[in-house]
Order: structure tokens, then C-alpha cells, then sequence
């Protein structure tokens, strides 16, 4: 029965044929083949998930509204005592799927099946970047740590994975975050884009340009602390579950990217939450919603204070619909193109 672990027989020149020989292969490929093959995986990505973010975004942004009316109720001191999160679509009762189904049948019905694609032009165009930016960086800077640990010749160490993944997301994070805010505004609800640039040089002229990183600390809460466990659960299980160190196949790569995908999305969900209560004001003239009285850390306390833990995991059900098959295609035209770029790279050589 063959090991997991692929064995490492020096040679005589000191180098090993297994690892090293793939580490060498990983190497020949160049920044513009990492980029190519993050841009192809991203655009496929979007066109297949982008429907269920944007239920994701308008459950949560329904929980929005209700912890704002909850606030204009308590400055009338309103005698009910009921919870309006609950009112806001069942997040309350913990039926998330069912609510879930029930927001694609809505969303179908009243406002047309394109509905479902909304901000999608804001979304190919924060992705495509975004994603090449990310997974570029995460290859280059995992690789140049190999290089500089020498850890060429054998597995890399977990924390390889970890550093990388949370430095290469929030570099992405920063450079996409403006774009991030106008696809989540555009999915909250149906806005055309003239409404959308008015609100938009509003909150300009009213905040200045830095309100373009609204959210951005909740941005990165979530997205770094995802990539950092994306990456390390998704190189553990690429490594020694499937004893791939290096080119993986279609299906490999399509477990271990769902499997990562659903650990991180999970751990950092609440933050999710919060970056949409806050983006979901872009251009607000009322300013009395609960994301722009409260910081990060405080804004998360008053959900929790206010609906519980299902309220801080609102939209959970179908972020993690969209989460598993999105890093599951991405991860897996990811490694497909890289595939293909080192066997384009050897022809070449030989």
C-alpha cells in the first residue's frame, strides 16, 4: 500500500526527486502564468456564486433594518419585547436554508432572475483583480518563503501557508475594498447606477474620500484570519491527506478548496456581518442605523446584545452555499491553469 507521503531520495548532487523536483517546477512559473490562471478561475467563480452573495447580502441586510427599527422603538421606549430580527425573515428561528430558498424565490419573482446577478459588473470587476492580486502575491510570497527557510527539498511548515494567505489577502482587501462597498450597496437593493453614483459622490463630498474604505477594518478581521485558515487547512489536506505536494488534480483541489472554504467561512462569519452593516450605508443621510454609531469590536457586541449568536451568523447558510463551491472552482482552475503553464514551461525546455 502506497504511503501519503511522497519519499525523498537524495541524489547525488544533494538534491531530492520528489519535492524538490516539483518545488523547481513551482518556481518556473512566472508571476504573468500565476496571474492568467487566478484571472480565468475568478471570472468563472463570479459568473457561478454570484447569486447566492447577493442573498447572503439581502438577508443580512434585512437584519440590518430590523436592528435599526429596534433602536427607533427603544428611543420611543416601545413597551413590545420582541425581537425584530426574528420578524426580518426567520433568522430568529434558525430555518436559514428555508429563508435562504425563500429570498431566491422572492428576489425571482418580483424583481426578475437578473436580480440574482446584481452588481455583477462591480463584482468581475473587484474580483478579477482582486483575485489575481491575492492568489499571485500568496504563490510568489509562498514560494519565496520556501526559498528563503529552505524548505525546498520537503514539505513546508504550516505557518508557510498561514503568513502568506493573511499578507496576500490583505493586500487585496486594501486595493478592492472601495469596489467591494459599490457591488454590496448595488446588492442590498435594486439600485441602478445613476442612483448609485449620486449616492456615491454624496458620501464623497459629506466624508471625503476615505469613506471609500468604509468597512475595511471588518474587511480585513474577516478576510485575513480566512485566508490565513483557508490556506493552512487547504495545503495540510493537499499535502498529506492527498500526498499531492505540488500539482494536484481537478479533484483534489476541488475537495480540499470546499472542505478549506467551510472551516474559514465559519470562524469568520460574524465579520462578515459587520462589513455589510456598515457598507449597506454608503450614502445614508439618516446616519442612525447601528453601524455608523459603532466601532468594529462594538458594533459586533451590539448584534450579539440584540439577536443573540444566530444574529452574529445571519446569512451564514448562504454565504457558506456560496463559499464551498466558490473556493472549490477557484482553487481548482487555479491549480488546472498552473498545471498547464508548468507543462507549457517544460515543453519548451526540452
Amino acid at each position: 500500500m502506497a504511503t501519503k507521503l511522497p519519499i525523498i531520495i537524495s541524489t547525488a548532487d544533494g538534491s531530492s526527486s520528489s519535492a524538490a523536483v516539483a518545488m523547481k517546477s513551482e518556481s518556473s512559473l512566472t508571476p504573468v502564468q500565476r496571474l492568467m490562471s487566478s484571472c480565468i478561475g475568478a471570472t468563472v467563480t463570479a459568473l457561478c456564486v454570484t447569486p447566492l452573495d447577493v442573498v447572503k447580502t439581502r438577508i443580512q441586510a434585512q437584519q440590518k433594518e430590523s436592528l435599526m427599527n429596534n433602536n427607533q422603538s427603544s428611543v420611543r421606549q416601545s413597551t413590545t419585547n420582541t425581537r425584530p430580527i426574528g420578524s426580518a425573515g426567520g433568522v430568529g428561528n434558525g430555518r436559514q436554508f428555508g429563508q435562504t430558498f425563500k429570498m431566491f424565490i422572492k428576489m425571482s419573482r418580483t424583481e426578475g432572475l437578473t436580480s440574482l446577478w446584481s452588481g455583477l459588473p462591480p463584482t468581475l470587476a473587484m474580483v478579477i483583480p482582486g483575485m489575481g492580486v491575492y492568489f499571485t502575491s500568496y504563490d510568489l510570497f509562498r514560494v519565496h518563503l520556501n526559498k528563503q527557510f529552505g524548505y525546498i527539498n520537503r514539505y513546508q511548515p504550516l505557518w508557510v501557508p498561514i503568513v502568506a494567505g493573511s499578507v496576500a489577502r490583505t493586500l487585496a482587501a486594501v486595493i478592492i475594498s472601495p469596489l467591494e462597498m459599490i457591488k454590496t450597496k448595488m446588492q442590498s437593493q435594486l439600485f441602478t447606477y445613476g442612483e448609485l453614483a449620486l449616492a456615491l459622490r454624496h458620501m464623497i463630498r459629506v466624508q471625503g474620500y476615505r469613506s471609500l474604505w468604509t468597512g475595511i477594518t471588518a474587511t480585513i478581521l474577516r478576510d485575513a484570519p480566512f485566508s490565513s485558515i483557508y490556506w493552512a487547512v487547504y495545503e495540510t489536506m493537499k499535502q498529506h491527506a492527498f500526498g499531492s505536494p505540488v500539482e494536484p488534480t481537478v479533484p483534489v483541489s476541488f475537495i480540499c478548496g470546499a472542505s478549506a472554504g467551510t472551516v474559514a467561512a465559519i470562524v469568520t462569519h460574524p465579520f462578515d456581518v459587520v462589513k455589510t452593516h456598515r457598507q449597506i450605508e454608503m450614502g445614508s443621510t439618516s446616519g442612525g442605523g447601528a453601524g455608523g454609531v459603532y466601532r468594529t469590536s462594538a458594533l459586533l457586541a451590539h448584534i450579539y446584545r440584540e439577536t443573540g449568536a444566530r444574529g452574529v451568523f445571519t446569512g451564514i447558510t448562504p454565504r457558506l452555499m456560496r463559499v464551498a463551491p466558490a473556493c472549490a472552482i477557484m482553487i481548482s482552475t487555479f491549480e488546472l491553469g498552473k498545471t498547464y503553464c508548468r507543462q507549457y514551461n517544460d515543453s519548451k525546455l526540452t
